[in-house]
């Protein structure tokens, strides 16, 4: 628990995978790692997706489990001239299901609504400085 709030955290840190074949690997993986999570702890209260290939899955997935959606965006690669096309084609998938869309920073909301018309709460990205503490 974190904060008294139950949280299941899945990663795979695909890196530009995510984005080959439509989004199928990770539409795949998804659906693995949410069913395994659903026999562990019971169904989720809410998911919430970072990055746009894992969005996308999550995305794709929600009307078969009916779960509330947020997804907050760090893709700095949507801050290009011209995102490339199957970038744009997961932001469409991912931002249409979302219930909540976090960007984490100011410039990166500007560029969503650019983009798709959308609007999205900024919310900075945290850094525990303690962490550096001491590193010169």
């Amino acid at each position: 628990a974190l904060d008294g709030v139950h949280v299941v955290e899945l990663s795979l840190p695909l890196g530009r995978l995510q984005y080959r074949g439509g989004y199928r690997l990770v539409r795949g993986l998804w659906g693995l790692l949410y069913r395994a999570c659903v026999r562990a702890h019971g169904h989720p209260d809410v998911v919430h997706s970072h990055f746009v290939g894992w969005s996308a899955a999550a995305a794709l997935a929600k009307p078969a489990h009916g779960y509330p959606l947020v997804v907050t965006e760090h893709t700095s690669g949507l801050m290009a001239p011209n995102p490339p096309r199957r970038m744009l084609r997961g932001i469409s998938i991912a931002y249409a299901a979302a219930d909540v869309l976090i960007a984490v920073s100011p410039a990166l909301a500007r560029r969503i609504r650019e983009l798709t018309g959308r609007d999205a709460v900024y919310v900075p990205n945290l850094v525990d400085t303690g962490t550096f503490a001491g590193v010169r």
